[in-house]
């Protein structure tokens, strides 16, 4: 089959997110959905093989050939060139070039029906699943003229607002959050002229000015594959030409979409080291790229030719320059689809046999010179069969394989294919892969043209979500009330339950949205499809409700019968302003507030006999005066419902003069007087003042007079309150203050040394750092922070000592002893 030329691809990888599904139709207070999420091949780590026996309940495609899968959601789609397709009890369907069936039965989607005029290529459903782009070489659609190239809705209805049109056949696409990339056969793209490759906007289907990679003229030929890493920066195509917009990049061109523009990266690969001189460029069929975005291997059909034809190669996508493959896998006959997962590369086409030993880096699997173009691919005995002829190097494996990564070696996996040309399209998903052929059987069991390779339904152990995004928790709002939100799930949003209960009345909404009653009720959300397995929800309550607080309990069923948890939020409807004003118990005016709002209002204006005290916040609802004198007053709360000043009046209230405001006056050892007094709410400095006047500010609730005055003392605390001064006395008061040493607590001692010397030593002063001594005839000397003098010159006689100081501003004399001395 090597030197059979069948210009054919499958579309390319996707990136793709796992999401959940569905569209929402209401039942009751409930809407049901669709089931189970999907994720594309260029993300798709398996961990393992996947099944070797397809599904038998799926729809069976009759006649032509399958291309291109896809899943969107709970639907299979499936893309070719085939005109009925047969359910399982028999019927026969004329249902031409796509149809879709539910993923978990197998049952044929009668809703989605549409009528195209030629073949599907390509089919790659949207990042965020809320779309499936189709290529291919129809130009009619219903009765619609989407021109090779179309986006469907999640209803599978066509999407008119997405204006996009190709010269010729779109054969592959890959998807990322706002672009479609196409390949093909076109060399203009909605008029705009575009060789092989072309970058639209996913939403509006506009060209792309930036994306222009054209392909040298290469005949009709042109494109065939396209794909992009998981990650969206790197876009790797798959053409027969030899350049890209006149630059050097045969067979393979790599684009960086990491920056503002596309670039066309330093990485290129030699195609032309054949066997015989052959070449087998325009044989190629196939690319896709590794889930981690490391790697892509190519392959085509040409005559059993290796290292490049009737061969799978790899490339590494992180070396630049002339690019070497890193292994290449000799297939022995076509290839015509690839797909790549954590395990495996897995390899469709026309083909008997497969590596049975790895290659070396940058060497073939097999360098027997034997040729495998007339091989019998049903028959593993059959003489010309590579397995037969070279044991040592091949497998038999019957149109389909997986090999090994690393090293491009078969790995022990064998479905099989009765296909007549070849396997034409692989794709991956989560559940498995989905093959296209153009016969009725894979793996001996009948199919038809499409086969699913099932993992099955994986338990779903991730229950949905909810949100209450308006109002806000604690919100205050005007009635009638608006109540949204969104509910999401990973497969099956089953059912979104919304319940309103008045918390002041214990009254709960009822189903009719507009009345309460103590009955507890489900209310019936309106819910709009924002993406699949996404919903926004809300009520709109249809009367006014009464003034109350009220509590939002939404939760979320899936298909499982997994709860979200019950998501509670408040809200409050305010009812008529009022405003009041009391004493507290340190008789401060306290002025409180309800229903100062109109939803929109955050602050309010407090004030105080007609002139502004404070602002405060509207849903604060009180304030504490903490400046009123003993006196009367008049309290105001204003605001400005919808813009206009409006005044609540709070009262008025009589502020008493203060009592029981205590304040002592005690006297230490070192005679010092410490005062304490009571703390006054709102009072952070006091002033401390004796009958001489002020002393200290203090700004907590005690002082020490470390230099009082000596004798009878009165002290007084005042603080200001309003701007009036308020006056505490101390008590005792008076309160005498002795004179400090005395009753006998100071000494002082008068020695004469050997020299004739006068020694003075006497006892310290609290408080006191600076002594004067004195003799008959007046000063002598200054001694700072000493107990001690040495009058070295005294005076021949009887002499009398005195230690001089101050205390409290009174001069203080201490006789030393003896008195007199003499000298």
């Amino acid at each position: 089959m090597g030197d059979i030329f069948v210009y054919m691809t499958r579309h390319a990888p996707r990136l793709l997110v796992p999401i959940a599904v569905a569209i929402a139709l209401m039942i009751g207070v409930a809407f049901a959905v669709g089931s189970a999420p999907f994720t594309a091949d260029a993300a798709i780590n398996h961990g393992q093989l996947v099944p070797e026996s397809p599904r038998r309940d799926v729809p069976v495609v009759l006649d032509g050939a399958v291309y291109a899968h896809a899943r969107l959601g709970d639907r299979i789609f499936v893309g070719g060139d085939f005109q009925q397709v047969a359910l399982p009890d028999g019927t026969v369907l004329d249902q031409a070039y796509l149809f879709a069936y539910d993923i978990d039965t197998g049952v044929f989607d009668t809703t989605f029906t549409p009528v195209l005029n030629n073949a599907v290529r390509a089919l790659e459903p949207s990042v965020n699943g809320d779309a499936l782009y189709v290529g291919g070489r129809f130009w009619k659609w219903d009765d619609k003229f989407p021109l090779r190239v179309a986006r469907l809705n999640a209803d599978g209805s066509l999407d008119a607002s997405f204006q996009a049109s190709a010269s010729a056949a779109v054969m592959s696409m890959a998807v990322s959050a706002d672009t479609v990339y196409l390949a093909g056969d076109f060399t203009d793209v909605s008029g705009v002229a575009r060789s092989g490759y072309a970058a639209l906007d996913a939403a509006t289907g506009a060209v792309d000015p930036d994306f222009v990679f054209d392909v040298g003229a290469v005949g009709s030929q042109i494109a065939r594959g396209v794909v992009l890493s998981s990650d969206a920066q790197t876009l790797v195509g798959l053409h027969f030409g030899r350049e890209i917009n006149g630059t050097s990049r045969e067979a393979l061109m790599k684009v960086d979409l990491s920056g503002a523009t596309p670039l066309l990266a330093d990485w290129e690969v030699d195609w032309s080291g054949q066997q015989g001189r052959r070449e087998c460029l325009t044989g190629l069929r196939d690319l896709a790229i590794s889930p981690d975005g490391s790697y892509v291997v190519v392959g085509g059909q040409g005559g059993d030719n290796p290292p490049n034809c009737d061969s799978v190669l790899r490339y590494e996508l992180d070396a630049t320059g002339i690019v070497p493959f890193t292994w290449s896998a000799r297939m022995y006959s076509s290839v015509f689809s690839l797909a790549v997962s954590d395990v495996a590369v897995y390899v469709g086409g026309h083909f008997c046999a497969a590596p049975k030993n790895g290659a070396p880096l940058g060497g073939v699997t097999s360098d027997w010179t034997g040729t495998a173009n007339a091989c019998d691919v049903n028959d593993p005995l059959a003489g010309q069969n590579p397995s037969v002829k070279d044991p040592d190097g091949a497998v038999f494996r019957k149109q389909t394989a997986a090999l090994d990564p690393v090293d491009g070696r078969a790995l022990d996996w064998d479905p099989g294919s009765n296909n007549a040309v070849g396997v034409f399209d692989l794709t991956l998903i989560e559940r498995g892969l989905l093959m296209g052929h153009d016969n009725d059987r894979f793996n001996e069991i009948l199919t038809g043209r499409s086969g699913f390779l099932d993992f099955g339904v994986a338990a779903d152990t991730t229950p949905p979500v909810v949100t209450i995004d308006l109002p806000g928790n604690g919100a205050i709002i005007a009635s009638p009330a608006v109540i949204e939100g969104t509910a999401s799930d990973d497969r099956i949003l089953e059912s979104v339950t919304v319940r309103v209960k008045n918390i002041t009345t214990g009254e709960w909404l009822q189903s009719d949205n507009g009345t309460l009653a103590p009955a507890q009720a489900d209310v019936t959300p309106t819910v709009t499809t924002t993406a699949l397995g996404e919903v926004d929800w809300s009520v709109a309550v249809t009367s006014t409700l009464p003034p109350g607080n009220y509590e939002v309990r939404v939760f979320a069923l899936d298909g499982v019968g997994q709860t979200s948890g019950t998501l509670i939020s408040s809200f409050r409807i305010p009812g008529v302003a009022r405003c009041a004003v009391e004493l507290n118990a340190d008789d401060q005016p306290v002025i409180s507030w309800v229903d100062v709002t109109d939803g929109t209002t955050t602050s309010v204006a407090v004030r105080r006999d007609g002139g502004w005290l404070a602002t405060g916040a509207a849903d604060t609802g009180s304030y504490t005066d903490l400046t009123a004198a003993p006196g009367t007053y008049e309290y105001v709360v204003r605001w400005r419902p919808d813009g206009v000043v409006s005044n609540i009046s709070c009262g008025t209230i009589t502020v008493p003069v203060p009592t029981g405001n205590a304040c002592t006056a005690v006297l230490n050892a070192d005679g010092h007087v410490i005062l304490d007094w009571s703390v006054i709410p709102g009072i952070t400095n006091y002033q401390v003042r004796d009958d001489d006047g002020w002393v200290a500010t203090i700004g907590g609730t005690t002082f020490t007079d470390t230099a009082p005055t000596i004798g009878d003392r009165s002290y007084v605390v005042r603080h200001r309150l309003g701007g009036t001064a308020v006056d505490r006395t101390c008590a005792p008061t008076p309160i005498t203050v002795p004179q400090p040493g005395g009753g006998g607590g100071f000494s002082c001692t008068a020695v004469l040394n050997a020299d004739d010397q006068v020694v003075l030593n006497w006892s310290a002063v609290a408080g006191v750092d600076t002594y004067q001594v004195r003799d008959n005839d007046g000063w002598v000397g200054t001694v700072d922070n000493a107990v001690s003098f040495t009058d070295v010159d005294p005076v021949a006689g009887d002499r009398t000592y005195v230690i001089r100081y101050r205390s409290g501003g009174t001069r203080i004399d201490q006789t030393c002893s003896p008195d007199p001395l003499t000298i």
